[in-house]
Formats: C-alpha cells, structure tokens, sequence
C-alpha cells in the first residue's frame, strides 16, 4: 500500500509517516497540561475534533474541492492531515486509563484497562489487514 501510495501521489509516504510520529511525540509531552487545563471530558473531546479535522482536511470529502482526480490532492492536505491526526492521538490514548478510572467500578477496572489498551492494537491490525486487501492498484486508493 505505502508504494502504491508514493507512486499514485508522488511523494514519499515516509515523509507522512515521520510528521505524524514528530506531532504524536510533541502532543504526548502536552498532555499533562491539557488535562489540567481543561479536564478529562474536553481533552477526550479536542482529541476527536482534531482527527475529525484532519480526517477531512486529508480527504477533501467534497468539502475542499474535488477528489475525484488523483493530481488535485494537494499536498498540502496530506501534511496537515496527517499532522492534525498525529497530534490528536495522544488526546485519546494518553488518557485510556484517567477514563478506566473516571467510569468503572473497582471490579470491572482491570477489565476495561485490558479492552481500552489492546483495542488500538486490534484496529492497527486489521488496518494492516484490510488495507493490504482492499488495495490492489493505484486506482482502489480514492473512490
């Protein structure tokens, strides 16, 4: 998939790749001081929202401009995707287990801890899985 990509789009994925890591790493040191800003709820919620953005802004989703032509994703949208959904991941996993706490009652605690943990884990998988399948040709990569 990640070859099929650089050809269809002309860039390196790596490039993509090494942005969402360097704003997942700076988003990681801030997440102490966001959840003492603003509390569990809300940095849960600014977490959604920047992947909510940066899942559009990567798309287009008809919201800006067409995709219907491969040459007219601009890069711009790639990069500034991929830094969004890289800084809103630890806004969400960072805080599984503040959630565990918030919401379960002692018995069920390590229970949801266990779910909460290998869930990211299991979607990681079948992103590998589904993506190797669903993919073929350049031409499977926008609809």
């Amino acid at each position: 998939v990640s070859t099929l990509t650089g050809d269809a789009l002309g860039m390196e994925p790596e490039n993509l790749v090494a942005l969402f890591f360097a704003a997942n790493v700076l988003a990681t040191t801030c997440v102490p001081v966001v959840l003492s800003w603003i509390g569990l709820r809300r940095t849960v919620l600014l977490g959604a929202l920047l992947l909510m953005i940066g899942n559009i802004v990567r798309s287009g989703n008809g919201l800006l401009g067409s995709t219907s032509d491969i040459d007219r994703l601009d890069d711009w949208r790639l990069y500034s995707g991929f830094l969004l959904a890289g800084l809103s991941q630890p806004l969400y996993q960072c805080t599984q287990s503040y959630v565990v706490l918030a919401w379960f009652p002692p018995l069920e605690k390590s229970f949801a801890t266990g779910v909460a943990l290998h869930s990211n884990r299991i979607g990681i998988g079948c992103a590998f899985v589904f993506g190797t399948l669903l993919v073929e040709t350049s031409d499977d990569l926008i609809a």
